[in-house]
Formats: C-alpha cells, structure tokens, sequence
C-alpha cells in the first residue's frame, strides 16, 4: 500500500532545500580550521613510555591546550603491535580537532633483558595536524659509518592550508653521532632540492650538539666552506640558495641560546637539539618553550602517586599468576631500581625482579585481596548508618526543641520484620545496633583497618613514594612552538 503524502508546495520545498543547504555550509565551516596568514608549528620528543605515560599524557594535553598549534610533529613514539595503538592515537582521541593524524613506525625495539612484558615494541616519527593531509612520502635515510645502527627515515607531508597554500612538512629525528648528522643533513638538503620544496619546514629532534652546529649548517648556510667538519660529505651535493633554510628560533633570539635538552634536574638544559628551519619563503615572528617540570610537578603528583600504586599492585597480580623477570619496560637509569614495576629512588642497586620482590609477593596480593574485602565490607555498614542517621534525623518535628543528638530513636535497636532482611541481620548481627552506635562503630573499625593497613603494606607504601626526580617532568625535551607568517 502506498502512502501519498501532502503537496506542500514547490515554495516551501525550495525554502527547505536552502535552509539544508546552508546547514551544510555552516557545518563545513565550523569544522574547517581557522584561515590565518600565521602558522603555528610545535615539535615535542614524547620521550616513548617512560615514566607514568599513562599521566605524562594528560600533562602533554594540557600544553597543546593552551598553546594550541596548528601543526605539532613528534619523535619517539611508540606504538604497539597487539593492539595497533600508538601514542598519536591517544593523545589525538582527547584532543578531537587535531583531524589529521600520520603515524610512521622505524625502528623494532629490543625490550629489557630478562623482561616478562611485552607491547610498545615500534618506535618512530609522526604529527598531528589541523590542516588536511594531501599527500605523504617516506625517504629512507643512507647508513654512513658509524656506532648508531638505529635506521634514520623522513617522514614528508604535504598539507593543505586553504586559498591555494599548501606547506612541505618534514618530520625528522637525526642520529646521534655527529659524522652520521651529518649525512642525515646532506640527504635532506638534497631531497628538499630535488623535489623544489619551496615551502619546506624541516622540524624534530636532530640530537644537535651545543659544540657541533656543523650538520644543521648544511641546511641553513647558502655555502659550506672547508672548515665545516660535514664538508667533505656537504661538497658533494649542488646547493642552490633558493631552497636554503632558516634556523627561526635563531632569527628571533639573538641573546636567548633556547636550549631544549635535558630537561631534568642533572645536568639540566645544556643543548639545543629540538629545531624548526623554515623556506624564506616564512617569516618567522614568535617562538617560545614550554614543558618544564615546575608546573607538571604542581598538577599531577598526586596522580603519578596514584599511578605507581597501581603499577605496584598489578606487579603483585603478575606474581600472583606466576609471572617471573623485571616488572619494569624501561631502564631506570643510575639513580633507581625498578621494583613491582616501578623505579624507586636510592641508586641502581636493589633491583629485584619478581617473584623475588617482597613489596609484590604472592603474599601481599592476597592479604591486599582480604583487606579490601574486610575495608568495602565496613564501608558499606558506615555509609548505611550514615543514612539511617539522616533519615531518623530528618524525621524530627521542626518545632521541637530537642536537640539532634537526644532523638531517642538514635538509641533504639533496629527491629526489621522482612524474612530476607532478617537472613541479613544473621550473618551481620551488628545491624541490629542501635543507629548512633552503628555509625560510631562503622567510624572507629575504618580508623582500624587504615592503622592495620598502615603496618600491613608498610613495605610497598615505602617504595611508591620514593619517586625519583625525572617522574616530575612531562619529557626530557621541551616543546619548542614558533608561529611563521607568510611572506608575499
């Protein structure tokens, strides 16, 4: 049977395609990242999955929140295998107006000796972007001579920034061995040559030394002369001035060395490895560094507190289910030991691996899993003698005068009729206490537990605080952010 519906009218249909019509352009507007005649690029090593990740990526959150750039490469990200997450994917799920993504997996890692975990097996290079993604090439980088055997790769992006622009974008993490820099460096000057990239941004982590400027020259110096130490690879490719870079953070402060690396209290920020170089093509007109730890310490120390109390008891969980070997995905470095999947302060010499460590015995995961049985059992019976008291509270007339605390129904023994509710009273007679009495117990066996609780986990409290001072940093990089405006 066919519905016919009413004739509304060729008026109002065409009014109804119109109003559709502009919904739809008004969607794709709001959508589409603002026009702007200034770009905003940020470059950030995310230092892998060191150090409470699952924290440290609410802090990086939280700096691209309020800087809020266009483009932002990475280096060092890892990936895992399993699931097919990597750290872009997460930090791009919270922040949903970064569209476009590009994730590029280098190198295998190799885990920790003697290590039970697994995941988190690919490292590598990627971005994320406000602006389309048009098209994307990898160039595989020569191995020179050299103790970094790590593969080098660059990952080139073109990306659409509306009215007719469009930008070079090349993510890079250089080696670090200074005659291979230089190579690296060589490579990339005669990619950007070959390809004419006029509007080229090199931008990442080129592991630069403060003493050995001579690899970044290559791309920022319209001739290299024989005392550069690359020059005797340099010489070997034809420059052309067109496509010579600008070191912007350097065309912005002359005093300021702009250091990035480390940032960790020893040594402390010494080199200045994290660079932007832009086409002339960009003129460069702010960059700044954020990312220290004085802030990230100030926000999230609670929640890293938080973190490797977690860590310690799915360390016990392991040992529980026969886990055996280091606990730890990464190495502690010299001044911790990795203990129940944690690095403890106090040097490098008490690691111990399950299920050898006393903080994540077999037996403190049981007695964990009868204490919080006994501490919901009795927070359970305080919350319900909290209610009866608000409720036979509630009841009193307003007009009288006595005080909360007389209300004799708070001395009464409660006196339940049901036949289920009674089976309940069996098994815990200490509902049948008298409302006042219930929350006074209820108040003093939870005050127990956590004095009992207190000499019970003495031993993994002790090493959940002993956090070591690299915990309370978002990375051992800054983010380094410079906004570049167009030149006509």
């Amino acid at each position: 049977m066919m519905v016919k519906f009413p004739d509304i009218g060729n008026g109002l249909k065409m009014k109804i395609v119109v109003v559709f019509i502009l919904v739809c352009c008004l969607e794709c507007v709001v959508s589409a990242p603002v026009q702007s005649d200034v770009l905003q690029i940020s470059t950030f090593n995310m230092w892998n999955v060191m150090f409470n990740w699952p924290i440290r990526k609410f802090g990086l959150i939280q700096m691209l929140t309020k800087i809020n750039p266009d483009i932002i490469a990475f280096q060092e990200v890892r990936a895992d295998v399993r699931t097919g997450e990597n750290q872009i994917n997460e930090i791009q799920k919270l922040l949903p107006r970064y569209k476009w993504s590009y994730f590029h997996p280098i190198n295998d890692i190799i885990p920790m000796k003697n290590t039970y975990l697994t995941g988190w097996e690919r490292e590598g290079i990627g971005f994320l972007s406000q602006y389309p993604v048009i098209k994307t090439k990898i160039k595989r980088l020569a191995y020179h001579d050299g103790p970094d055997k790590n593969k080098r790769e660059i990952l080139h992006a073109q990306l659409g920034l509306g009215h007719g622009r469009s930008i070079d974008l090349i993510v890079v993490h250089l080696s670090y061995d200074r005659q291979q820099q230089c190579g690296n460096t060589v490579e990339i000057m005669q990619y950007i040559q070959e390809n004419s990239l006029k509007n080229a941004i090199v931008v990442g982590d080129f592991n630069t030394y403060n003493h050995f400027e001579w690899p970044v020259q290559v791309l920022t110096l319209p001739d290299i002369t024989p005392d550069n130490k690359c020059y005797r690879s340099a010489r070997l490719v034809k420059r052309s001035e067109e496509f010579v870079l600008q070191d912007t953070w350097k065309d912005i402060h002359i005093v300021q060395p702009g250091f990035t690396f480390s940032n960790m209290p020893n040594p402390g920020l010494e080199s200045r490895p994290d660079r932007i170089l832009a086409s002339k093509q960009f003129r460069p007109v702010n960059s700044k560094l954020t990312g220290n730890g004085t802030q990230y310490k100030a926000l999230y120390s609670s929640h890293i507190i938080w973190n490797r109390m977690r860590n310690v008891l799915y360390a016990g969980y392991e040992t529980y289910l026969g886990f055996k070997g280091r606990s730890c995905r990464y190495d502690c470095g010299p001044n911790a030991s990795c203990r129940c999947g944690i690095c403890v302060s106090g040097g490098d010499k008490n690691i111990c691996n399950a299920p050898d460590c006393p903080e994540c015995s077999e037996k403190i995961y049981r007695i964990f899993l009868v204490y919080t049985a006994a501490w919901t059992l009795i927070f359970v019976i305080f919350l319900y003698s909290v209610f009866r008291l608000v409720y036979i509270l509630n009841k009193r007339h307003p007009d009288s005068e006595d005080c909360c605390i007389c209300n004799p129904e708070l001395y009464n023994t409660v006196r339940i009729r049901r036949s289920n509710i009674k089976c309940l009273l069996r098994i815990f007679p200490c509902l049948k206490l008298p409302p006042f009495f219930l929350f006074i117990f209820g108040l003093f066996s939870l005050f127990t537990l956590l004095i009992i609780g207190s000499h019970l986990f003495k031993e993994p409290l002790s090493i959940i605080y002993k956090v070591i001072p690299e915990e309370y940093f978002p990375s051992d990089h800054l983010m380094l952010t410079v906004s570049l405006a167009f030149d006509s």
